[in-house]
């Protein structure tokens, strides 16, 4: 794939933007018309999306007028995602890659772009990134392969914004669903959301594009989740709509899919670290947020640490298990060697500055200092080394080397002790001695 990026541009800059893209969408079975457009554009410094072809040059009303636009046009029938289940398509409603609809351009320098989109009068349309206006979307700084949705079609789209910091969140669903349904999947979107708050107090990155595709009934009750980067911050959300308001809020993929928001994107050699705090915080901040008592937030910590430990295999490496785990099916090896890191660095790290600092406050300065992720991915190494740099401490370090770079299974025993811990036959017990320490964790902020 190519390695270009699209840079952003704020709303009042849009006259100083690179290139600018329009898209017409005439219908959802009919062939989609496409402009570029920007000063001094060279056509052949874009690569077309696969099936799409140009145009005789021609401009278009959302142009500047001294702007030179190449027109082209994309197949009658666009690929579309792979959105895993069947029933979350609908006949009125299309899904496909940004980079599908797009040329591409063949530079590794970041350029500056918008995109208007033009729909049907009765169809919606949703991007990542930042809404401009209607139908007018901004991308974020990201090479184009990275993964991303557009959806088009009969939809309805919510905006959820926070007025005290201006974060926006937009929450897209197709309209086939009830108003009924769709009131209580807001609702339940917005416990996960508060959830996520109870990190550090504010949302991690300042806009969320958030897709919800409905696929009751169905065995499990979010089956699936997926995070995405491409164009801007996304979680796509695969839920059976016909389930009770508790029951959603009893289901803890929501929380962790929106944990992932918590730290930049990172390279899936690394997903022990992204996957493992996500496991961690899926579990702490339900608890927090009254989703799921504070004991049995332990409790289930402790089941998928023991599931990790039924996986692991001797002389195995935690890194070789994640490069392999999809061939090997090694998720819970890896997924929950994880989330004991991450819970012993949180342990060691209140106890070493008396609660001062946490894998909460760590991860509140890289919020401040790294997110959103712009031009690459970054390395499980990068990040360890950011949290030891922000608490002053080799804790991360240290537990990279024991329990990544050799092959062992998080020690746990030593934590237990200081949280109060005592594993049974099943489940824990829990004692006085360290009921601070597991309040502190399980409370977070004040």
């Amino acid at each position: 794939m190519l390695n270009a990026y699209f840079s952003p541009v704020l709303a009042q800059d849009h006259n100083k933007s690179d290139y600018h893209y329009h898209l017409r969408f005439n219908a959802l079975d009919k062939p989609t018309t496409g402009w570029i457009c920007g000063g001094n554009l060279q056509r052949d410094k874009f690569q077309l999306p696969t099936g799409a072809r140009w145009l005789e040059n021609g401009s278009t009303e959302k142009a500047q007028a001294d702007e030179i636009c190449f027109r082209y046009q994309l197949p009658a029938k666009l690929p579309e995602k792979d959105d895993y289940f069947g029933p979350a398509k609908s006949d009125r409603v299309r899904v496909s890659s940004i980079e599908e609809l797009i040329p591409c351009a063949n530079s590794k320098s970041p350029i500056q772009a918008d995109i208007f989109v033009e729909t049907p009068a009765a169809f919606d349309v949703s991007l990542p990134g930042k809404k401009l206006a209607n139908n007018h979307f901004l991308l974020l700084p990201r090479p184009c392969d990275w993964s991303s949705a557009i959806i088009w079609g009969d939809i309805d789209n919510t905006s959820l914004i926070e007025n005290d910091s201006g974060n926006s969140l937009r929450v897209t669903m197709p309209k086939r669903i009830s108003a009924e349904q769709r009131a209580k999947l807001l609702h339940w979107l917005n416990a996960g959301i508060d959830s996520l708050k109870m990190t550090h107090g504010k949302l991690p990155v300042e806009d969320i594009q958030i897709l919800v595709f409905p696929v009751g009934p169905n065995d499990e009750i979010v089956p699936w989740g997926q995070v995405t980067r491409g164009g801007g911050d996304a979680v796509h959300l695969y839920v059976d709509e016909t389930r009770s308001l508790e029951t959603l809020n009893s289901d803890w993929v929501l929380v962790h899919e929106l944990s992932h928001l918590l730290h930049p994107y990172m390279v899936g050699a690394d997903g022990w670290l992204s996957e493992g705090i996500a496991s961690y915080y899926q579990n702490v901040l339900r608890a927090r947020s009254g989703l799921l008592d504070k004991e049995m937030a332990w409790e289930k910590l402790d089941a998928g640490f023991r599931r990790g430990e039924k996986q692991f295999k001797p002389g195995v490496r935690l890194f070789e298990n994640t490069r392999q785990m999809m061939r090997d099916r090694q998720y819970m090896r890896v997924y929950w060697s994880g989330a004991a890191i991450a819970m012993l660095g949180d342990v060691q790290l209140r106890q070493a500055t008396n609660g001062e600092q946490s894998l909460d406050t760590l991860l509140r300065e890289i919020s401040d200092c790294c997110l959103p992720t712009t031009l690459r991915k970054w390395r499980a190494e990068d990040l360890i080394q950011r949290f030891d740099q922000i608490s002053g401490t080799s804790i991360f370090a240290n537990l990279y080397d024991s329990y990544v770079m050799h092959p062992s299974f998080p020690a746990l025993e030593q934590a237990y002790d200081s949280l109060g811990l005592t594993r049974q036959t099943k489940g824990l017990s829990f004692s006085r001695t360290g009921r601070d320490l597991r309040e502190a964790i399980m409370q977070g902020m004040n």
